[in-house]
């Protein structure tokens, strides 16, 4: 319950004028006759009756005369008529006022002491103010009674005394006085655990209140009776009579709830046009829960046209009104781009904004933006803190999550099945039926406790009764494998249902098995297809790989050799090998099937006519030749000067004598608007050659140049705002594109890659390889490895790996280390440990440090023989020395457990947070368990699934 209004401390004649009512004219005339005649009593009574009327000239005549007559009634009136009269003598008027106040008039002592303590038309006197209140107290004056409750209570112009604050405050309410009504109704209602007795006590006053027009009061009463509170009888239309009552006293929380009872249709009929008028009232008094709801109409065109513009702004006035809900809605809106531009920085300011007021949800969506570094910088201990807070608070999710990362030591977290199972507990408690069935999961497997198989299952079935789509999962396994429960395909086909339902691709695979088989039900073929399809968009290989095999042989629908090959290329693309061999062997079918040899397949030859039809024309070869060697030359001294990195000095003399001047004439010509003087600019203030070094004005002259249209600036540009520490990459990307369209190599090589990787903007694959292809015809190495990935993982379209290989195999020959790397990769892939090795070796040697410390992961796994940690740990610390992130983290364990170097545990602190700095921090997360059905037709089942742990964090955080 809200607190009582505050008492005013200023008083005019219309706060001491009580409206009389309707004056007969026959009474009027009585007292007409005796004010004439003399009489004080009437003299003031019928001063009152004109200052009622607003004739104050009629009524300060006749209370003059009272006065004169020694009413102190009317000296009190008059006094106070005086004082609302600027022009009039306020002196006279202070006069007036004591002089009733020490002839024993209570109410001209309440006014006394309320002015001298505030010093309002009477000089401030602390003593005096509180002396004359306490003179009215003893007349029982309720308003005086009142102030000074609040007076002891605050302990402000007296010794703070909490009891004599209550005797006065009760005192007050029992003679009438509204406020004192109130708060005696919010003490004995507010406080802890309220008894039987103080329900009823406090609900008394409150009505009382609430009958002398409170508008709290009133609220209040509605908020009691729309919820039976109090043993009060609940009765929505009567709540509804309550709120109306302090809505038309302009109360915005009436005026609020009754917009919430509009779109509830809860004693009022459904009406969200209603709604918003009762909230666009409140929202005239700048109320955030009114600004809040109003906002979430407009934004959804609720009760009224669609205005996205008008929702962003109510919700930016409920977030500065303190509404902890509004920042986190508008930082939903910034995340989507929805009524604002979309900017991720924002999102996450209003989402902590939120989450710092308070708001579960939006310190569980402040954790994960933490996590993951989505519009802040990534801070893992900050976001286990936001979880942490958001668990205490009572935020399912947050404590679901906590769980894992202490089930599995995920999130930098140690391993604490103990903690564990509390957070889980905690969750369970809150009603997560992922929670019971993570603790089922913790019983069957002996997590922190001996193994318990009755008592899993028990929680198992427990979080399915709660719709738990995992533990549908764990069931449908359970009663598929026959382990802890009979083996029954009907209700393992019943559970993969349900959890297929909710999106869980290993239920779909499942489920898709049982009814390409015909187990637990009738075989349906075209039902287990588009299961498995379900399944491999989620990223299955084995998916992948059965749904190719059904549309290869037509099971399911009709044959159809385009969508199997896509579906096995995916299946490869995912690292299954059986999927490579199947794809194959599709290939060579198909060439047989046309009557061509493998060969001409591959080249698209079909005879000595195709041979001709495909023959370049050798003119235009020429023609072409010529074209690219001019262009060659053209640009030949600038990509000499730049393959020299960060040393610019080679480059110099190329442009200045382009330009045609030296340093003295530069500036000039740069300010003129010549680009090779601005770029020239550029590079001697960046090496401080010639003139001083000065990052800004490099920066300067380089826009400069980059806009005015010069190709090798506006690489550089694209390529400096993609690499700085908060990089740019939309405005990286538009440069780059700008210097490419001019033909650029070194431009064409930087948005292939952020064209294939949609960086910055929408990725475009066809663009991007093209441009790759343009750039590696210059002989840029860096484009060709480029391209030779793209190719070697299918991000063009269909994967080559020969013709990756090939490339690679190329550059290799030339050590250049990022093919050697990518090599080393490939051999990995293919369990080619040995041949790794070498790759991976020769990348170390021209001195890639992250291939230094994939040769120590070979050597600590023993992927090579007996596993030999001791030169594992050598390869990792002589990696992080030359900065990779990779392996300061594998030394920082080495370090932490012992392995094959002397434990030192400080040591492994620094490399760890060094790893960080260097930008690796891996998913520590362990995946839970694989449950899968047994392979269906022609599945494989080697090939490895995406950890379930990740999945199912993405799933929580996403709000599902």
């Amino acid at each position: 319950m809200s607190g009582a209004e505050p008492a005013k401390h200023s008083e005019t004649v219309q706060d001491t004028v009580q409206d009389t009512g309707q004056t007969s004219a026959q009474e009027l005339a009585r007292l007409e006759h005796e004010a004439a005649g003399g009489d004080a009593q009437a003299q003031t009574q019928l001063g009152r009756i004109r200052l009622m009327a607003g004739d104050a000239g009629a009524a300060k005549a006749l209370l003059e005369q009272a006065c004169a007559q020694g009413s102190l009634e009317a000296q009190h009136l008059l006094a106070n008529l005086l004082y609302g009269d600027p022009q009039a003598d306020h002196g006279k008027a202070g006069t007036l006022l004591l002089k009733a106040a020490e002839a024993g008039l209570a109410d001209a002592q309440c006014q006394a002491g309320r002015m001298y303590l505030e010093g309002d038309r009477l000089k401030q006197d602390i003593e005096l103010g509180v002396y004359w209140l306490q003179q009215a107290c003893l007349q029982s004056h309720p308003e005086a009674l009142f102030l000074m409750s609040q007076i002891y209570g605050k302990g402000e112009a007296v010794a703070k005394d909490e009891a004599k604050a209550k005797l006065f405050l009760e005192k007050s309410a029992e003679g009438g006085h509204a406020g004192a009504q109130f708060e005696m109704a919010a003490s004995l209602l507010g406080c802890e655990n309220p008894s039987s007795e103080q329900m009823k006590r406090g609900f008394a006053w409150l009505k009382q209140a609430a009958m002398q027009g409170v508008p709290l009061a009133l609220y209040n009463m509605g908020v009691f009776v729309e919820h039976g509170l109090g043993g009060v009888k609940q009765d929505a239309a009567e709540a509804v009579r309550w709120y109306e009552d302090a809505a038309e006293r302009g109360l915005p929380e009436a005026q609020c709830r009754l917009g919430r009872l509009c779109m509830d249709g809860a004693g009022l009929p459904r009406d969200e046009a209603k709604a918003r008028q009762w909230y666009e009232l409140a929202c005239e008094k700048n109320f955030p829960e009114a600004q809040y709801a109003l906002a979430i109409l407009c934004l959804n065109g609720r009760g009224g046209p669609l205005d996205e513009a008008r929702g962003v702004a109510l919700l930016e006035a409920a977030s500065e009104g303190g509404s902890e809900h509004a920042p986190y809605t508008l930082g939903l809106l910034y995340d989507q781009g929805r009524g604002v531009a979309k900017d991720e920085a924002k999102a996450f300011a209003c989402f902590l904004n939120s989450a710092e007021a308070g708001f579960g949800e939006a310190q569980f969506e402040t954790a994960r933006r933490l996590a993951e570094g989505r519009g802040t910088g990534q801070d893992l201990a900050a976001s286990q803190r936001w979880l942490t807070q958001a668990c205490e608070g009572g935020h399912a999710r947050a404590c679901c999550v906590l769980g894992l990362d202490c089930q599995t030591g995920g999130a930098g977290m140690e391993m604490d099945f103990d903690k564990a199972r509390a957070y889980f507990e905690k969750a369970a408690s809150l009603g997560s039926g992922f929670a019971v069935c993570k603790l089922g999961e913790m019983a069957e497997q002996g997590q922190g406790m001996a193994p318990d198989k009755a008592r899993a299952l028990q929680l198992y079935q427990q979080a399915a009764s709660m719709g738990e789509p995992l533990a549908h999962q764990t069931l449908g396994f359970l009663h598929m494998e026959g382990k802890s429960l009979p083996r029954d395909y009907a209700q393992a086909r019943q559970h993969f249902e349900k959890a297929c339902e909710a999106g869980f691709a290993e239920s779909a695979y499942n489920l898709a098995a049982l009814c390409q088989r015909g187990l637990g039900g009738p075989a349906d073929s075209e039902r287990a297809l588009a299961l498995f399809e379900q399944a491999a968009e989620a990223g299955l290989a084995e998916a992948h790989y059965n749904a190719g095999i059904m549309r290869w042989e037509g099971s399911g629908c009709a044959p159809d050799p385009d969508g199997a090959k896509a579906h096995m290329r995916a299946a490869a693309k995912l690292g299954m090998q059986d999927a490579q061999t199947a794809l194959a062997k599709m290939e060579q079918a198909e060439t047989t099937i046309a009557g061509q040899t493998p060969a001409a397949a591959q080249t698209g030859q079909t005879g000595q006519a195709g041979q001709a039809a495909q023959a370049p024309d050798p003119e235009m070869l020429a023609r072409a030749r010529e074209e690219a060697e001019a262009e060659c030359a053209r640009i030949a001294a600038w990509n000499e000067a730049r393959s020299f990195g960060e040393d610019k000095a080679p480059f110099l003399p190329a442009l200045e004598a382009i330009s045609g001047a030296g340093i003295a004439q530069l500036a000039e010509m740069a300010d003129h608007g010549d680009a090779l003087a601005s770029m020239a600019l550029t590079l001697r203030h960046e090496a401080g050659a010639g003139v001083p070094k000065d990052a800004q004005k490099a920066q300067e002259r380089l826009v400069a140049a980059a806009g005015q249209g010069l190709a090798c600036a506006q690489q550089l540009l694209g390529a400096k705002l993609a690499s700085q520490s908060e990089p740019d990459l939309q405005m990286a990307r538009l440069w780059l594109s700008r210097a490419a369209e001019q033909g650029d190599p070194l431009a064409q090589a930087g948005p292939g890659a952020v064209l294939r990787d949609g960086q910055g903007g929408p990725a475009d694959p066809g663009q991007a390889k093209a441009m790759l292809e343009a750039a590696a015809g210059f002989g840029l190495d860096g484009a060709q490895c480029e391209l030779a990935k793209g190719l070697l993982s299918g991000d063009f379209g269909e994967a080559d790996e020969a013709a990756a290989k090939g490339m690679l195999e190329a550059l290799a020959g030339k050590d250049f280390a990022p093919a050697l790397a990518l090599l080393g990769e490939a051999a990995l892939a293919e369990e080619r440990f040995e041949d790794a090795f070498q790759w991976l070796g020769k990348a170390a040697a021209r001195g890639d440090a992250n291939a230094l410390a994939e040769q120590g992961i070979l050597l600590e796994e023993g992927r090579l023989g007996e596993p030999d940690p001791a030169r594992a740990a050598e390869c990792y610390s002589q990696a992080a020395s030359k900065g990779s992130g990779k392996g300061a983290w594998r030394l920082a364990r080495c370090l932490a457990q012992g392995i094959g170097v002397e434990a030192d545990e400080k040591r492994a602190g620094e490399l760890e947070q060094l790893a960080r700095e260097l930008g690796y921090a891996p998913d520590d997360a362990q995946p839970a368990r694989k449950r899968k059905a047994a392979p269906a037709a022609g599945a494989g089942e080697q090939s490895p699934r995406p950890g379930f742990f990740a999945r199912l964090f993405g799933k929580m955080f996403s709000g599902a």
